[in-house]
């Protein structure tokens, strides 16, 4: 959805896992960066957050 909405193809990430979410997100994240996260516990964005949590700690 994302490049069909004009976003570069580059930009965007096809992860399959919570925990390839929290590594493709960390090697990007830099210090003062804002990040948005959207997603379901069920697919366990909230460990994609306390990963992320952690790191900048």
């Amino acid at each position: 959805a994302a490049v069909e909405a004009g976003m570069p193809a580059a930009a965007v990430t096809h992860v399959a896992t919570a925990e390839e979410a929290a590594s493709a997100a960390s090697s990007r994240v830099q210090a003062g960066d804002v990040v948005l996260i959207k997603g379901s516990r069920g697919i366990g964005v909230d460990r994609v957050v306390a990963h992320l949590k952690a790191e900048a700690a």
